[in-house]
């Protein structure tokens, strides 16, 4: 899960290795999908890029931008485009689903996706969702109106924030996720189901907002944590509302972006994976050969790149089905 924070520059005080190693141009197998990935095994030195003015040295080192280039054959490419596709890949669903396992364990490895533009253009666009999450288009939400008496305090967070409460048709008490409870008087209603998907370090933007804005005493040094204090609600208290508003944007807009995002991963010439053998080429940006290539070229040099087709997207649900049949 990619973490909501502002520090996104592609340049740090240290280099950091981007992946694990992973051949690319592996076997293929006949159990598991072969991606193509970075071959670190291939990376010669990490720091072959002079720090700057300031001591700082680029996350992406030359290697990385001509092995991006040499692959797609496309020298425009620079390194804030990779920087971009990183993020933007980061949130491939098959790719998550695929190596689930092994995302909770160790370094990611990055693949080599088809479409590179496509992960470059939603990495863009998250990288300004999730750095801008402070200043983003608040989400059109109903909110409760405070009573003319009001003393300033209806906005305020008293005891911890939680999800309404409300009766089904069988009488019984369940959760209402389209509306949260500030306090006892105000409520804001309307959030979209949409809001409840995207999850950073296993929790929904929302459900961090209830966790972590709350009044808290440290048991040590007695130092208290009031957000109703903090800088900026403390003379403006519906600047809350407006959080919990852009905290929204920033789920649904997310979800959005993620769900357009074309495959990741791809398959090699001749690869089986289950009962499902991958038999046609699929070319997501619609390449032709160039000049200089013959058709048999061609189609060797795309031997790599086959992306998931219908058929192996239907290789988890076939093999739950199977595993359902067996023990039943």
């Amino acid at each position: 899960p990619i973490p909501l924070h502002q520090n996104m520059s592609a340049s740090t005080p240290e280099p950091t290795p981007m992946s694990t190693h992973a051949n690319e141009s592996a076997p293929a197998s006949t159990h598991e999908p072969q991606p193509v990935l970075l071959d670190l095994n291939e990376l010669a030195d990490t720091n072959d890029d002079p720090p700057d003015e300031h001591g700082r040295v680029d996350n992406i080192t030359n290697w990385c931008l001509i092995r991006f280039q040499q692959h797609y054959k496309d020298t425009n490419i620079t390194k804030d485009d990779i920087w971009q596709y990183i993020y933007g890949v980061l949130h491939a669903p098959d790719w998550r689903e695929e190596y689930a396992n092994d995302l909770g364990k160790t370094l990611p490895r990055i693949p080599l996706a088809p479409d590179f533009q496509a992960f470059r253009q939603a990495g863009e666009q998250l990288i300004e969702l999730h750095t801008g999450y402070e200043t983003c288009e608040p989400w059109p939400l109903t909110v409760t109106e405070p009573p003319p008496e009001d003393d300033g305090t209806f906005y305020r967070i008293d005891k911890k924030m939680r999800w309404n409460k409300t009766r089904n048709s069988e009488g019984k008490l369940v959760t209402d996720r389209s509306v949260l409870c500030i306090n006892n008087r105000c409520k804001i209603g309307d959030i979209p189901d949409e809001a409840h998907i995207y999850k950073v370090n296993g929790r929904t933007p929302l459900d961090w907002a209830i966790a972590r804005l709350q009044k808290t005493t440290d048991k040590t040094s007695g130092i208290k944590n009031d957000p109703n204090q903090w800088h900026t609600w403390k003379d403006h208290p519906y600047n809350l509302v407006l959080h919990i508003q852009r905290l929204v944007t920033v789920s649904v807009e997310t979800h959005r972006i993620v769900t357009q995002l074309p495959p990741a991963l791809v398959y090699l010439a001749g690869d089986t994976v289950g009962d499902i053998k991958v038999d046609t080429v699929e070319d997501s940006a619609g390449e032709e050969p160039d000049q200089t290539e013959n058709p048999d070229q061609f189609k060797q040099r795309h031997s790599d790149m086959r992306s998931f087709s219908a058929k192996a997207r239907t290789i988890k649900s076939r093999k739950a089905q199977s595993t359902a049949s067996q023990h039943m």
